[in-house]
């Protein structure tokens, strides 16, 4: 259970980070708004590489699959409403 929380909290953090750093350029110009965009899903991929770095690493601390599945699992959800927190 505490692995599936550990992932699922960093989606949290990486999605409202990715959001907040979107946010500011929403209706700007295209190269600005997409250098934006691609920060936000460089966020997201820093913060999946960073659990599966941790669990990896510590597997009897916080076990890889659970906690993978937790990420991908809340995260998925996150981005289709995504154009929900962005309006």
């Amino acid at each position: 259970m505490l692995a599936v929380l550990f992932g699922g909290g960093a989606a949290v953090i990486a999605q409202v980070w990715a959001v907040l750093l979107l946010r500011p350029k929403l209706r700007a110009p295209n190269p600005e708004f997409m250098a934006r965009w691609l920060g936000g899903m460089a966020i997201r991929f820093l913060a999946l590489l960073a659990v599966a770095v941790w669990t990896i690493t510590h597997p009897a601390a916080i076990p890889p699959v659970p906690a993978l599945l937790g990420f991908i699992g809340v995260l998925l959800p996150l981005l289709f409403l995504e154009t929900r927190f962005l309006r």
